[in-house]
């Protein structure tokens, strides 16, 4: 495992690297070369992990140690592709991308934004994280079917990041523009694709659930126990899907501090503190066991999705009001 994590820990530069790509075709509307990039880092990604792993081609067997060699491989010829691109395409020389020393003011303001943005995104993983953590103490059938509603979790997430990610992005250019009215634009068609995507996503998972499960495991007991957690996993997408898309936004307006101590009451405070209680010790009864967690994390799912898009409508209605102020004292 040591040797696994230390040639992994070579593939971090260009990941982080080739993040900063995906960010700068992201904010530009040219998500569709990242995906270009990514879903060609995926074929290669499969083709050196049997390669490696198994030791085709005449190459040794290296076993994990192999995957993470193809990860490495991956990552950095993602970046350099990237960089290559931007390098050779004429729209990208607008922006004039060139080695440089660290510019300490700019710095300053993404420090200002990311610290507490990363702080927000700390508090939703780790959240979450700890449910696998504290479900390790119940055993290995609770945690093996947690870890299958878990992994069906992030997988029905990946269409509501996608939205919250496309309408931060419209909702940033607007604002950046100097067009409000045009900021407040995307609010609606991002809410109502949400609404119908985890509409559309709970209403498959829960009808072809038996059939999803069995992909994952042939034990009964596991299955069993994931079938008993996902009535709670389309409380927990329906909700998560909402305070997805608003923290995102919110996010684009600069707002990042009310939406991370949002984050800390809700999730950590409720999900876990709470989930933690009626999971092990029992409200007004015997504990709930592994279902305690879930049901106070999709409560708190829940509750940061109200307390989200209140903070968000009063945020529109302060920043309506105040340019008419300045109109008035005119």
């Amino acid at each position: 495992m040591a040797r696994y994590l230390r040639v992994l820990s070579l593939a971090l530069p260009a990941s982080l690297m080739f993040r900063a790509i995906y960010s700068l075709n992201t904010a530009v509307s040219r998500p569709h070369v990242v995906m270009a990039m990514q879903l060609g880092g995926l074929v290669l990604k499969v083709l050196l992990s049997y390669v490696l792993i198994f030791g085709a081609l005449g190459l040794p067997r290296l076993g994990a140690v192999g995957g993470a060699l193809a990860s490495v491989i991956t990552f950095w010829a993602l970046f350099l592709a990237g960089l290559t691109y931007m390098r050779l395409d004429p729209f990208y020389r607008r922006f004039a991308i060139h080695w440089t020393w660290p510019h300490w003011p700019i710095l300053r303001e993404l420090f200002h934004l990311g610290i507490p943005m990363s702080l927000g995104y700390t508090l939703e993983a780790t959240s979450f994280t700890v449910i696998t953590l504290l479900a390790a103490r119940l055993g290995t059938t609770v945690m093996g079917g947690h870890q299958v509603v878990a992994n069906l979790a992030a997988l029905c997430f990946m269409i509501p990041l996608s939205l919250s990610v496309a309408t931060a992005t419209l909702t940033a250019q607007a604002i950046g523009a100097g067009d409000p009215a045009r900021a407040r634009g995307p609010r609606r068609p991002a809410c109502a694709s949400a609404s119908w995507s985890r509409s559309t996503t709970v209403l498959m998972v829960w009808t072809l659930r038996h059939g999803i499960v069995r992909l994952y495991t042939s034990d009964p007991a596991v299955a069993a126990m994931a079938l008993s957690l996902i009535p709670y996993l389309a409380a927990f997408h329906v909700f998560d899907a909402i305070q997805t898309v608003v923290g995102f936004v919110l996010r684009a307006h600069k707002v990042v501090i009310p939406p991370t101590v949002i984050y800390a009451v809700a999730l950590w405070g409720v999900g876990v503190f709470g989930g933690y209680h009626l999971a092990f010790r029992g409200v007004a009864g015997p504990p709930w066991g592994i279902a305690g967690m879930w049901l106070m994390q999709s409560i708190a799912l829940g509750l940061a999705a109200v307390l989200l898009l209140g903070f968000y409508s009063w945020l529109l209605r302060v920043r309506a009001v105040a340019p008419r102020e300045m109109i008035l004292r005119t």
